[in-house]
């Protein structure tokens, strides 16, 4: 465990209290990073481990050279987790669900299949890119920002905090249009929930529903209030979800402990 917890890791650790624990790992947005997650600390229970994904270019890892591979991030990540000894809950927001999408499929491939896999605000990955942002300009990428939401205004007006996150975005951007789904007929062996935000204007419903033609065709969706970024006003509702979802292991975890006492 300590390469997933070294300081220049892909993988880093918001709490890691009990190695048995299991764990929500959680994957940002494009031009995003780890600390949109630290409000969840606050609202999953203490029994619950939190991990995110540090991506290169960013935070501590903000001297490394941007990542261009989607897929092979998504090795890197389950190369990291592979040897948790908890169960693991994978949470994906928009690009982030993508990543965590590709990190299960790498993950099942390693004999470490993800407890649960809760794709959030993404289009399905055999669906066709509709925008391709990547070759905007800065000041269309600025106006981007402020069409979807989600980006705080004070960022949006400071020019020195722009210039360090705008070649992030576009990167992330870059990557996700390089991006080619590869398919794969164990992916409907994953146990995945869908998640959207009812007033999402960037993904519609057809987009996120069509998740189930390479899940399996049950895989159930779950609807919050909010736009694009729900879940910065959704942390308590995602946070109990994350709960439930890992409730029976983690009791079992407990137990064990218990007898191990």
């Amino acid at each position: 465990m300590s390469r997933l917890l070294s300081q220049f890791s892909v993988i880093k650790a918001l709490r890691y209290t009990d190695p048995m624990a299991p764990a929500v790992v959680a994957f940002h947005y494009a031009g995003g990073n780890s600390r949109i997650f630290q409000p969840w600390l606050t609202a999953l229970p203490a029994n619950l481990n939190l991990l995110t994904v540090q991506l290169p270019g960013r935070d501590e890892r903000r001297h490394e050279p941007l990542p261009q591979d989607l897929r092979k991030l998504a090795i890197e990540c389950a190369e990291a987790l592979r040897h948790y000894p908890g169960d693991l809950l994978l949470f994906g927001h928009s690009m982030g669900a993508l990543l965590a999408f590709e990190t299960a499929l790498q993950l099942q491939a390693l004999h470490k299949p993800v407890h649960h896999l809760l794709l959030s605000a993404r289009p399905a990955p055999q669906l066709p890119v509709r925008a391709r942002r990547s070759h905007l300009t800065n000041d269309m990428l600025i106006d981007e920002l402020r069409r979807l939401g989600g980006t705080p205004q004070e960022l949006l007006q400071d020019p020195h905090l722009l210039a360090m996150v705008l070649p992030i975005l576009r990167a992330d951007y870059a990557m996700l249009e390089r991006y080619q789904y590869r398919p794969c007929t164990k992916a409907r062996q994953l146990q995945a929930t869908l998640l959207a935000g009812r007033q999402d204007r960037l993904v519609s419903p057809f987009e996120i529903t069509a998740w189930r033609q390479v899940l399996d065709s049950q895989t159930p969706l779950r609807q919050f209030d909010g736009d694009h970024f729900y879940l910065h006003q959704q942390v308590s509702a995602l946070s109990q979800l994350c709960t439930e979802l890992l409730l029976p292991v983690s009791q079992q975890a407990a137990a064990v402990l218990e007898e191990m006492a």
